[in-house]
Parts: C-alpha cells; sequence; structure tokens
C-alpha cells in the first residue's frame, strides 16, 4: 500500500510539472507566428493577434485586412517602400494588475523618395490570462497609452523605446525619432 501512495505522489507530481505552459515559450511561439502572418501579408491571420477593441474599432476583421492592405499599397504609390520587418527577442517579462508584458524591438528597412534607411520601432506583447494568449500592439504612443489605461504600474516597470529612422542621403545620414507622433530630427 506504501508503494502505491509513493507511486501515485511520483506521478500527480510530474503531471504537476508538465501542466501549465511556460509564458515566454508561448510568447515566442506566438510572435513566430504573428511575424509569419505579417511578412506574408496575411492581416487576417495578424488581426487573431491584435487588441481585440482595435479590430472592433476598425469594423471587424475583413476591415482591418483591407485597411492594412490599403496602408502598405498608399505607402508604396507615395513612393515609400518598407522591406521585412524583423524582431529582435523579446524583452524579459513583467508582470503587475493581472497583466505581464513584454516588449520586442523591431527594426524595418524603408526606401522613402529615394533614400534608404531602417525603422526601428517596437510592440507590446501582453498578456491577461498567465500567458496562455498574448496579444500585440505597437509600442509607439497609442500602445504606451493602452496599457497605462489598463495598468500605469506596469508601464512604469516596462521599458519601451522611442521609434527611430535613420535615412541615408548620399554620406549625410539623417535620424530621426518618434515623439508625441511626430517624427523629429535630432
Amino acid at each position: 500500500m506504501k508503494i502505491y501512495k509513493v507511486l501515485l505522489t511520483a506521478i500527480i507530481a510530474v503531471l504537476v510539472s508538465c501542466s501549465g505552459s511556460d509564458p515566454k515559450q508561448v510568447l515566442s511561439e506566438k510572435l513566430n507566428d504573428y511575424q509569419d502572418s505579417y511578412s506574408n501579408e496575411n492581416y487576417i491571420k495578424m488581426s487573431s493577434y491584435m487588441v481585440p477593441s482595435i479590430i472592433e474599432a476598425s469594423g471587424g476583421t475583413e476591415a482591418f485586412a483591407a485597411i492594412m492592405k490599403q496602408t502598405f499599397e498608399t505607402l508604396k504609390q507615395q513612393g515609400t517602400e518598407m522591406s521585412k520587418m524583423t524582431f529582435d527577442e523579446p524583452s524579459d517579462i513583467v508582470e503587475a494588475d493581472g497583466l505581464m508584458v513584454s516588449v520586442v524591438e523591431t527594426h524595418m528597412p524603408i526606401t522613402s523618395s529615394g533614400l534608404k534607411g531602417m525603422l526601428n520601432s517596437s510592440i507590446i506583447a501582453f498578456s491577461e490570462d498567465g500567458g496562455d494568449v498574448w496579444y500585440f500592439m505597437d509600442g509607439g504612443n497609442d500602445g504606451a497609452s493602452t496599457l497605462a489605461d489598463s495598468s500605469p504600474e506596469i508601464l512604469q516597470k516596462t521599458t519601451i523605446p522611442n521609434p527611430t529612422m535613420e535615412l541615408k542621403n548620399g554620406e549625410e545620414i539623417i535620424k530621426m525619432v518618434q515623439k508625441n507622433g511626430q517624427w523629429v530630427k535630432l
């Protein structure tokens, strides 16, 4: 009888240690899927990772996908082209008020009016359920404001870099930073 108790205890311990997902691992998997969706212009799939209120505000999934497609087409018509965005590793996950947050820095080659350069920004990954489901939003002012509305404490614990852009004009490098939604030359 004693051996059964020991065996049962061991089985329960193994099951408990295997249950529950590692939030960092789930975040990495979802981030890869999000990046693939973006790179392949699968905006319908990409919308499943966006903050639901953003999708609702845009008129739903189909409308969101149409807006994304139109935005990139308009930029291209205006002489701006963006290449495949790359993502850095997610930052350490911070927690407060039932939220988990990680910041992922992004880098996108850009060509605008014949100038070539790099747009450096970030996305904010957040989870409200202990890391099982992750949503992504822009790391600019709007994303920071959304995060602050959800939890001022988590915003204080999170470092969100200001978006920057460098464009090369001949030998001159034009450096800019985004502040309050506006690009400012440094």
